[in-house]
C-alpha cells in the first residue's frame, strides 16, 4: 500500500463499486474508464455515514469498507480488487491512458520505455555498472507529513 493512501486517507470513493482513491483525479479517471455510460443518478444502496457517500449497492458498500483507510487499520486493508470476469475486455480508452506515461529513451542504449518503473528495471538489468540521470534515485518527501522515502 502507498504511504499516502494509508497515512493520509481521503474521502474519494467510487459510489458505484466502492473502490478507494488517493485523490479526485484518480476517482475521475476511474469513473471515465470503468463506469463510462452508466446511469450515475440511480443510487439505491446503503450510505457510509463517516464518508457521507451513498453507494449503488450493498456490494459497493462492502468493498468500500474493506479498502477505505478510514474504516480499517493498515493490517486489515485490502487492495482494490474487482471480482474476476472472464468476459472482461480492456476499455477502448486504454491507448489514451498509455499516453499519460512519460516515454523515456535510455541514455545508454537508446531503447524507448514507458514510465519510471520500466526505465528503472531496464537500467538496473542492462546497465548495472552505470549511473543514470533520468529518473534519478533521489529521496522523495511526502507533501502532507514530511516523511522522506527512497
Amino acid at each position: 500500500m502507498l504511504h499516502v493512501r494509508v497515512k493520509h486517507p481521503s474521502d474519494c470513493a467510487c459510489n458505484r463499486c466502492g473502490f478507494s482513491f488517493v485523490g479526485e483525479k484518480g476517482l475521475k479517471l476511474h469513473m471515465q474508464i470503468k463506469h463510462h455510460g452508466e446511469n450515475l443518478q440511480k443510487l439505491e444502496g446503503p450510505t457510509c455515514e463517516d464518508c457521507d457517500i451513498r453507494f449503488a449497492s450493498d456490494t459497493a458498500y462492502e468493498q468500500h469498507m474493506k479498502v477505505s483507510p478510514k474504516h480499517a487499520t493498515a493490517n486489515q486493508l485490502k487492495r482494490n480488487s474487482a471480482p474476476k470476469d472472464k468476459n472482461y475486455r480492456w476499455p477502448k480508452q486504454l491507448p489514451a491512458l498509455r499516453a499519460h506515461f512519460k516515454r523515456t529513451e535510455c541514455e545508454q542504449c537508446g531503447v524507448v520505455l514507458e514510465g519510471a518503473r520500466n526505465y528503472d528495471y531496464h537500467f538496473r538489468r542492462h546497465h548495472p555498472d552505470k549511473n543514470r540521470t533520468n529518473y534519478s534515485k533521489r529521496n522523495v518527501m511526502c507533501e502532507q507529513c514530511g516523511r522522506v522515502f527512497k
